[in-house]
């Protein structure tokens, strides 16, 4: 039930967001070729609409406090390490949807996920940089699988038009266990 009910809030927000997208593309089409304005694209078109991209990124989660996994057993470590992949599709130069799916372990048990955001971006005209926050939602799995949400922001940098890194950060708040934090570190192919 949580989880359709995030995948049709993202649904409708990518509307929105594609609908000021449309207003944004209209404004720039009334400034004088080779202005800068802040909404101007960058002229190396480093960050483009109908954009789809892979992600390759390790992560890292972290927990503050020791906590009970499903079987009343405490975990020794706090922390757990892995990685994933992910596709996201930016149907606008600032707004986009990512699916992903991750695993990270500590010695004792592996966690999994598949999940999805939506991502609204700020390139920063010309220099490759780019803010973003995400926000959004999906199902991870230990010993049994439960719904979560998640929202955070991050940087993302390309020297061209199809490869990047990026690094994030976010907070996870599953349905009936612990909230913790997750970052990520990765690589992004752009076609």
């Amino acid at each position: 039930m949580k989880t359709n009910l995030i995948i049709s809030a993202l649904i409708l927000i990518a509307g929105a967001a594609a609908a000021q997208a449309q207003n944004m593309s209209a404004m720039q089409n009334n400034n004088p070729a080779g202005s800068s304005t802040w909404f101007n694209p960058d002229p190396n078109g480093l960050y483009r609409g109908n954009e789809f991209s892979l992600d390759a990124f390790g992560a890292a989660t972290f927990d503050s406090r020791r906590h009970d996994d499903y079987y009343r057993r405490h975990d020794r470590d706090d922390s757990h390490e892995g990685g994933g992949g992910g596709l996201e599709y930016f149907f606008c130069r600032y707004a986009g949807v990512e699916a992903e799916s991750f695993a990270v372990a500590n010695d004792r048990n592996t966690d999994s996920a598949v999940g999805g955001n939506l991502i609204l971006r700020w390139p920063i005209g010309s220099t490759g940089f780019a803010p973003y926050v995400l926000g959004g939602g999906g199902e991870e799995w230990t010993h049994r699988s439960e719904g979560y949400g998640d929202g955070g922001g991050g940087v993302e940098y390309r020297w061209t038009r199809c490869m990047g890194i990026f690094a994030d950060g976010r907070f996870v708040v599953p349905a009936s266990t612990r909230n913790y934090g997750m970052v990520r570190l990765g690589v992004r192919f752009i076609f």
